[in-house]
């Protein structure tokens, strides 16, 4: 009886590295949503703003260098690379920034290489690098967990709130914060009989 005889690796997965990168991509979703919870729902467009910029990128490049763009794009190394400095962002970040940080990470630090499993950096980190070094103010601008902006803090919305309330005690710089809160929460009967409106968040 002959034995079968073989090397490892024993493995019967084809090596796909599209599947790869989705892999990783779904492993962010529980810090995605943790940072959205925290934060806002800054989180999630920065995500999708850094995978339009990333996928637009990845394929004028790619169109430049004579490569098939369908074919690249079908291994998601861009999408996760656009996540992955999504999340490092803070989640008021301008648009700009994203722009700029991406579109460097993509074309600089991945294509100007080669490409794929040619760049001797993580073109994500190159791109966090770029953007801390570059735009240190904007890049840590964090607001405190549980404080994103809401219609509750809207300016806006507040300063129609004072004039239903007739509160002329709370000036319009004042207007922000626990302040614009009060003001929004108030319901009181004033001197004349009638009653203030109250804001329903």
């Amino acid at each position: 009886m002959a034995l079968i005889s073989s090397t490892s690796p024993h493995t019967t997965v084809s090596n796909n590295t599209g599947a790869f990168m989705r892999q990783v991509i779904y492993a962010t979703l529980p810090g995605l949503a943790v940072l959205t919870w925290q934060f806002g729902w800054g989180t999630v467009i920065n995500v999708l703003w850094a995978v339009v910029v990333a996928l637009v990128s990845e394929a004028l490049i790619l169109k430049a260098r004579g490569r098939p763009v369908a074919f690249y794009l079908k291994d998601y190394s861009a999408v996760l690379t656009a996540v992955l400095l999504a999340l490092a962002l803070p989640p008021t970040s301008p648009w700009w920034l994203t722009l700029i940080g991406v579109g460097f990470a993509i074309i600089v630090a991945k294509q100007l290489y080669g490409g794929l499993g040619m760049n001797p950096f993580n073109p994500a980190m190159v791109g966090y690098v770029l953007l801390l070094i570059s735009f240190p103010v904007a890049m840590t601008q964090w607001i405190a967990p549980g404080e994103a902006p809401s219609l509750a803090r809207n300016p806006a919305i507040c300063r129609t709130s004072a004039s239903l309330s007739r509160d002329a005690s709370i000036s319009e710089t004042d207007l922000s914060g626990s302040a614009c809160q009060s003001l929004m929460e108030m319901d009181t009967p004033s001197s004349s009989g009638s009653t203030s409106t109250q804001a329903v968040i």
